[in-house]
Formats: structure tokens, C-alpha cells, sequence
């Protein structure tokens, strides 16, 4: 193996036990997200170019890059337990779907190197639950007629739910990832008045890739790494906010999911401190307790409609959003067209509940208004509608002269 391959895959190795996506730091992107060309890493020598996005994501400088050294690279697998505690994680919520069977399945993913995530054994009695689905559906209808589609019948039945898992590590998990975006924040503000040293730099740019942490002004793939704060570091102090969230931004996709454990729900304030830095979640927690406390069931019934394209006129977000939602759930195509779905929830039984009924609960009663009892959403200094002001454009321009009137450095 030639040595810019080692070092490739020394990269490639590292980054997949942070769990971070190789593509999504090593390709270049069109708006719609598709993969159009692999960053160059195959070439009989890496460009510099590669190597100093590599040390950036890995905290590492390039002479450690170039002599694979694992030390350096683990560096930070060491200080923060989070990224020990994310495999454990995972696997006990899959388990909670395959019980005792779920050692001999992770065996075969690791054997044949695949994922069977979609083989799920049924654990609920499905006659059962399709029963009571029609049962509620001729009740719905006497209330909005056309509920149940008497001139029709159901062609595809999808029934999802969610269940709540136990893991003992996830206090510390959780206040690992707490303890690495108050590093980052310490670190983003002192880069205002001085330069770091190597080792801060190396931590931060790392935080930064791991955290998914952005410019707020310029948008989710622009990530705040330290050299953009050093270009940017004067206009940060003339813009006088003083609440980090007013210029960074956290990428959605790295947020993880320790509401679905038992252990994190019974935590309030641990949930809270989470909920300071990911306000969204808020929503999703409820949304999570709602389909751990049902059976989501997807109906395509045969007389159903085809989804439409929206016209100007008719679009609007949350119409567009539901489109897409409903265009993610892969559904089948009939005549290669995707029918208009009818969903609905069928409440779990006692039984089949098992003692997640008592987290659910729980999981509600955070997630609801906070003066019914639920959780303090965070202020912040720049509300979202914010972006969408003239301020928020000046921002942008303002960035976009400070590199150079160019996005891509």
C-alpha cells in the first residue's frame, strides 16, 4: 500500500470512530446535498490542501497526520468519554428492538460487514394492532367522513414506534458533549484577543468538526473553525453580542438522541442543560413520546390521490416541509407516483407498553409548555426570524468580504 493511501486510511479510520462522515469534509457539495466529486485523496501525494482539512477535523497537526500516529490522533477520544459511550449507546437502543437475539444480528453486521437494521423481528402481534387501526378508522369517520376509505382499500400498512433503552453511561455521555461545547465556547471567545496555542487550536478545530458547529450568519456547511475567527475576530467585537449562539450555530445532523434512554429522561436537570444547547429537541422529545406511547401506523389506501407539486400560490413552508417529510418515509410508488398517506396513531396496551409507559410520561411532561411544568427553552440575543432581516445579510456580506468575496476558504 503506497503511504498516501496509509495516511488515507488512517484518516478515514480515526474519523469513523469520532463518527464523523468522511464525504460530508472530503467532498464538495451541490445546494441539493448530492455527491458530485470525492475531495482528491488518491493521488500519488496528497495536497496540502487535504492534509490541512484533515488536521482541522482531527485536531491534529500534519506532521502527526503524516506519520499515523494514532497517540494524537486518539488524543481527544481519551479527554471526552463522549465519543467512548456512542457505540454503547447505539447498541443498547437497537437491542431494545431484537432482545436477547441482538448479539448473534451485531455479529453478522460485523462478520458481513453489513447492516440489518431493516430486518427488525415483529415483537407485537400485528393482526391485533390492524384490527384496533380499523376500529379507530370507522370512528374517525363518523366524525370526518372519508376517514375510512369505504370505496378503497389498504395497500401498504407501515406501523413504526419507538422504545426507551437503558444504558448506565449516558449521564456521563451527555455531560461529556456538555463539557466539549462549553470548551469550544471558552475557546471561540478567547481567540478574540489572542492566539491560541498549537494544542488549543488542534482542540478547538476538532470541537468544531465534531460539535458541527457553524457561522451563524453564513449557514449550515460553513463551519467556525479557528482560522475563520481569526479573519473574522474584529467584526465579531464591533457586532457587541455577547452570547455565543449569536455566531455559531449547531449542525442538526450531529445532535444525537439520549431522550430515547430511561436513565437521561429521569434526569431533569441533565435534560434541561441538553435543551439549553439544542432547543429543538424539545419538540422532538415529545415527538419521541408520542410514537414510544403508539403504534404509528401509515396507511396507502388504493383510491388514495397522488402527492401533487405545489404552485407558488399553494406553497408555503410548513406545506412544502410535510411534502418532503412525506417523501422521506419511503413509501412505494403506484405507477411510479407516491399516494397521499393517511397516519394514524393506535395507542399501545398495557402490555405491550411494558415499563416504558412511566419514561413516556415523563418525556411529556418535560417536553410541555414550561408553565404547565415542562422545560425553560434558552433565550437567545438573535431570535431565528432574525436570519431573515437585512441585518442578517449585512452579516453575511460582511464574512463573505473578510475571505476574500469567495465562500470556499
Amino acid at each position: 500500500m503506497k503511504q498516501a493511501e496509509k495516511i488515507e486510511q488512517h484518516i478515514r479510520e480515526w474519523m469513523e470512530a469520532y463518527g464523523l462522515s468522511y464525504h460530508e469534509f472530503f467532498a464538495d457539495f451541490e445546494d441539493n446535498d448530492e455527491l458530485i466529486e470525492e475531495y482528491p485523496a488518491h493521488d500519488h501525494e496528497l495536497s496540502v490542501e487535504f492534509l490541512e482539512q484533515a488536521g482541522k477535523v482531527l485536531g491534529v497537526n500534519q506532521n502527526e497526520l503524516l506519520a499515523l500516529d494514532d497517540r494524537a490522533a486518539g488524543r481527544w477520544y481519551k479527554k471526552y468519554p463522549y465519543f467512548f459511550h456512542q457505540t454503547g449507546f447505539e447498541d443498547a437502543y437497537k437491542k431494545t428492538f431484537y432482545g436477547e437475539r441482538y448479539d448473534a444480528v451485531r455479529l453478522q453486521e460485523v462478520l458481513f460487514k453489513t447492516n440489518l437494521e431493516d430486518r427488525y423481528p415483529l415483537r407485537f402481534d400485528c393482526h391485533d394492532i390492524k384490527k384496533r387501526l380499523i376500529s379507530m378508522l370507522n370512528e374517525y369517520d363518523k366524525i370526518i367522513p372519508g376517514t375510512y376509505h369505504k370505496s378503497g382499500k389498504i395497500i401498504h400498512l407501515q406501523v413504526n414506534t419507538g422504545n426507551f433503552c437503558y444504558y448506565d453511561g449516558v449521564e456521563e455521555m451527555v455531560n461529556s458533549f456538555i463539557e466539549m461545547v462549553e470548551r469550544a465556547k471558552t475557546l471561540f471567545f478567547r481567540a478574540w484577543d489572542a492566539e491560541l496555542s498549537e494544542d488549543e487550536i488542534n482542540e478547538y478545530n476538532f470541537l468544531v468538526s465534531s460539535v458541527g458547529i457553524t457561522d451563524y450568519a453564513l449557514g449550515s456547511s460553513h463551519y467556525l473553525y479557528y482560522d475563520h475567527v481569526r479573519r473574522c475576530k474584529d467584526l465579531f467585537k464591533d457586532e457587541g453580542y455577547k452570547d455565543f449562539y449569536s455566531y455559531a450555530k449547531f449542525s442538526r445532523k450531529k445532535c444525537f438522541y439520549p431522550w430515547r434512554c430511561a436513565e437521561f429522561v429521569s434526569n431533569r436537570e441533565l435534560v434541561q442543560a441538553f435543551v439549553n444547547i439544542y432547543p429543538h429537541t424539545k419538540a422532538e422529545m415529545r415527538d419521541f413520546a408520542m410514537k414510544a406511547s403508539n403504534f404509528e401506523c401509515i396507511i396507502i389506501w388504493s383510491d388514495a390521490k397522488p402527492i401533487q407539486l405545489l404552485s407558488d400560490e399553494e406553497a408555503s413552508v410548513d406545506s412544502i416541509q410535510r411534502k418532503l417529510d412525506i417523501l422521506h418515509m419511503g413509501l412505494p410508488r403506484y405507477d411510479g407516483q407516491i399516494k397521499e398517506p393517511t397516519i394514524i396513531y393506535v395507542p399501545k396496551t398495557t402490555e405491550e407498553f411494558g415499563d416504558g409507559e412511566k419514561y413516556a410520561k415523563m418525556l411529556i411532561e418535560l417536553s410541555s409548555p414550561s408553565k404547565l411544568g415542562g422545560l425553560h427553552l434558552p433565550e437567545r440575543e438573535i431570535p431565528e426570524y432574525a436570519m431573515q432581516s437585512a441585518n442578517a445579510m449585512q452579516r453575511m456580506q460582511m464574512r463573505i468580504g473578510l475571505r476574500g468575496g469567495r465562500l470556499d476558504v
